[in-house]
């Protein structure tokens, strides 16, 4: 069994993949964009785990976490960011229509979002949203 960390970040995932978030293939979905995306992949989705603050004790026997999922969108053209905007918004309303995320996450907020630049074959933005997923486990397993 995988942690509940992982688990939660394989749910976001599967809202993306169930149908085309617009017009993102759900080949262009990846875990990890530094060493996977190729510029035909664009415009791609990236989800990935990021921190986890120190459990806080919930209950007698359970612990509650908070993780950080990044959902970063890798764009390019002459407007990247009016190519990931619908991408973007598209994604955020899946993942907020679907906050329990069929009971794995207590629930999910938006953090901070950045948008930087960078260069693969050619130059790119990468637009990356933080959203804050609550959880729960038992104290004796990361898995409950």
């Amino acid at each position: 069994m995988s942690t509940k960390s992982l688990q939660i970040r394989n749910a976001i995932i599967g809202l993306h993949t169930a149908s085309p978030v617009a017009g993102v293939a759900s080949t262009s979905i990846y875990t990890d964009w530094h060493w996977a995306i190729k510029p035909a992949d664009m415009p791609a989705i990236v989800v990935e785990m990021s921190d986890e603050a120190e459990p806080q004790s919930a209950c007698i026997g359970d612990l509650n976490s908070l993780l950080q999922i990044k959902v970063s969108v890798i764009s390019d053209g002459s407007d990247a960011a009016a190519t990931a905007d619908p991408i973007i918004a598209e994604s955020y309303n899946r993942i907020m229509s679907n906050y329990s995320l069929g009971g794995l996450a207590l629930t999910i907020n938006k953090g901070p979002t950045t948008r930087t630049r960078d260069v693969l074959d050619k130059p790119v933005m990468i637009t990356e949203i933080i959203y804050l997923v609550e959880y729960r486990t038992a104290r004796t397993s990361l898995e409950f």
